[in-house]
């Protein structure tokens, strides 16, 4: 019996059955495949509140490094009065966090803690940095701290 050529050439020819084709399956479950990825790939860069995506231009990032062996009290209280912060007029979309270890060699290893919050403009996010209970935090937890916080604040393009 002779086998039928297909326009998958005469190497794809011996897999080709009734004008069914393995080839034409392979390029669906692929396309699905990679529509299923194109949709949750991009799930971790979505804020958790969308309307605070609306409201924020300006990102504000804060990395703590706390002291080695801190009484677990401590640690608590740390993470108290930096949580009091969220309740800062002006600010947005914060969240507190803990290092994850993913085995990342670009990593910061230092990081414990980190805080991220979000400003509408600028003129909020100077308000922040005046507002008294911000400068209260701020020295209340100094003594924690291994080393000063790293700080990024970005912005988002236009």
């Amino acid at each position: 019996m002779k086998k039928k050529q297909t326009q998958y050439g005469r190497y794809a020819a011996f897999i080709d059955c009734a004008g069914f084709s393995i080839f034409d399956s392979v390029n669906r479950l692929l396309l699905f495949l990679l529509l299923i990825y194109t949709a949750f790939s991009c799930e971790e860069a979505r804020v958790e509140d969308p309307a605070a995506s609306d409201r924020c231009s300006i990102y504000h990032d804060v990395h703590f490094a706390l002291i080695d062996s801190l009484p677990t009290n401590d640690r608590v209280r740390v993470l108290d009065q930096l949580a009091s912060l969220s309740a800062i007029n002006g600010v947005d979309g914060f969240s507190l966090t803990e290092h994850a270890e993913t085995k990342d060699p670009r990593a910061l290893k230092e990081v414990d803690v980190s805080i991220r919050m979000c400003f509408s403009d600028g003129v909020s996010m100077n308000e922040y940095r005046v507002d008294p209970r911000h400068i209260q935090v701020k020295k209340e937890i100094s003594a924690f701290l291994k080393a000063a916080p790293i700080v990024i604040d970005s912005r988002v393009f236009e």
